[in-house]
């Protein structure tokens, strides 16, 4: 294996790998340890001599969801280490250095909080890197890796005060604050690496994207440019500590436990499966330090003041991935019970019930649709329109995918398909390379700061104008407004106001 030294002023010297044919980099490097469990994190001490960069870091302990097809056998079997477990991936391109700088794009993965990794296989930057070589536009990649499920994104009124009593103020929100940490340390470092620190775009898919979309509500933002896919802050909206109370006291229990500090002597791998029998639902929590009220600050005056330039979108049938599991009817009322009863009539005309008796392919059509817009493509849409509003110097370029892929043709253009495309999957045919070649290029003319109007042909959205791309078999710039979903994106948008009124 061929290798490669950087220094790293402040730090030490770290030794990557270099990969055979493409002479491209990759290092492995912590950038925050774990103190203890509920906790924030600390930056990583210098170090003396040479840091071996060469081989992939433990991740953060978690357990397979099942029905996941995207969690395949890794290449690399993962270790798992809950204090160690918070490290950067840099993949950059050959003969860079501090002299000869290019962008930066920093990605946040998804998986619904408690699962997956930076570098997890389907996230390899390798060969999107490689395409930025090859079109002129080479970047530096850098993965993060952030704490999940019950080490990331969990709290009690119990750990609340614990946390307190050390006078510190983020509580359940670990993971995000974990990811705050990483953007500093690649503001600080990446320099070393050949990444221009004032050229920094972040991106991420679900709840990468929702993380990202919290930090761009943040005051000390360390990126401007922002890359959101199928994910907002209101597609998981964030809940108080308490909310997992009840949770906590069944633990307590569990363990014969008394205190927060017995609950840290709990294995990390025992309480990571109790807490996936117990079925927790992680999140962002409100904290009034990392997340304070987002769901009502996305579209208030004032957001996204430095934020220079977005894409967002979604993918054309979001839904697929939950609305196939399970029965459809029990589906349909579980986001019906929530609609106040003020809005129900106009509920059940845009999502007809006595479909389920006349026509069972239409009905999971219909439910397909539900789940999706509720879920993912009305709160896109209302985010893509508050910006827009907001931020109207700012371009905005919004875009939905709408092509199957072979290895997932029965899901249709579900959640997660952009994976694929973005990171040149192995997998993909011949034919829907060119998708992925189209996706990855306007990605990185974005990242240069490019006029995606001059380069792509795709025209910003506007709210007198609302432009999408759609990328499809080919990619074509249409009107959002065409789309059946608008009638719908605004039922939506008025149960999160009376939902706001309420609360």
């Amino acid at each position: 294996m061929a290798t490669t030294i950087v220094d790293i002023p402040k730090l030490g010297k770290v030794k990557g790998k270099v990969f055979e044919k493409s002479n491209i980099r990759r290092f492995h490097i912590p950038y925050a340890t774990v103190p203890k469990r509920w906790r924030v994190a600390k930056p990583v001490p210098a170090w003396e001599g040479e840091l071996d960069c060469t081989q992939q870091r433990p991740e953060c302990p978690q357990s397979a969801v099942p029905g996941d097809r995207f969690l395949q056998p890794q290449r690399v079997p993962p270790t798992y280490d809950e204090f160690n477990c918070l490290n950067v991936d840099i993949t950059a391109p050959p003969n860079l250095d501090n002299s000869s700088l290019v962008p930066c794009m920093i990605w946040i993965h998804g998986g619904a909080f408690m699962a997956k990794t930076g570098l997890f296989d389907a996230y390899d930057p390798e060969k999107f890197v490689e395409h930025s070589i090859q079109i002129g536009k080479p970047v530096v990649v850098v993965n993060v890796t952030y704490r999940l499920n019950l080490f990331g994104f969990f709290s009690s009124s119990d750990i609340k005060s614990d946390v307190e009593q050390d006078g510190e103020t983020v509580y359940g929100n670990w993971g995000l604050d974990d990811a705050v940490k990483a953007f500093h340390w690649v503001k600080e470092n990446i320099k070393s690496f050949g990444g221009d620190p004032n050229r920094i775009t972040g991106y991420g898919e679900s709840a990468g994207s929702i993380m990202l979309h919290h930090l761009l509500l943040r005051p000390d933002i360390t990126f401007t440019r922002a890359i959101l896919q199928s994910g907002v802050v209101s597609v998981v909206k964030p809940v108080p500590p308490s909310s997992f109370d009840p949770v906590w006291r069944k633990l307590l229990d569990h363990y014969q436990a008394e205190t927060v500090d017995d609950m840290r002597k709990v294995p990390a791998e025992d309480i990571i499966k109790l807490g996936f029998e117990y079925f927790i639902r992680h999140q962002p929590l409100i904290d009034g330090a990392i997340c304070e009220d987002p769901v009502r600050e996305y579209k208030e005056p004032g957001a996204y003041a430095s934020l220079e330039a977005v894409i967002i979108g979604d993918c054309a049938e979001e839904g697929t991935l939950w609305s196939r599991r399970g029965d459809i009817k029990e589906i349909y009322k579980s986001y019906e019970d929530p609609v106040p009863s003020s809005l129900l009539d106009r509920f059940h005309l845009l999502y007809p019930s006595d479909v389920f008796d006349k026509d069972a392919a239409q009905a999971q059509k219909m439910v397909d649709e539900l789940v999706g817009e509720a879920k993912f493509i009305c709160p896109i849409d209302r985010t893509a329109k508050a910006i827009a509003k907001l931020r109207p110097e700012a371009p905005l370029y919004r875009y939905r995918v709408n092509r199957t892929i072979e290895i997932t043709q029965d899901l249709g253009v579900h959640h997660g398909i952009d994976i694929f495309f973005i990171f040149m999957n192995d997998k993909l045919t011949k034919e829907e390379r060119v998708t992925s070649e189209k996706m990855c290029s306007d990605w990185l003319y974005f990242a240069y700061g490019e006029k995606l109007e001059e380069t792509s042909g795709w025209n910003r959205y506007q709210l007198d104008d609302p432009s999408v791309m759609i990328y499809g078999e080919q990619a074509t710039v249409t009107d959002m407004e065409t789309s059946r979903s608008s009638a719908r994106c605004k039922f939506w948008e008025d149960v999160e106001n009376a939902s706001l009124q309420r609360s």
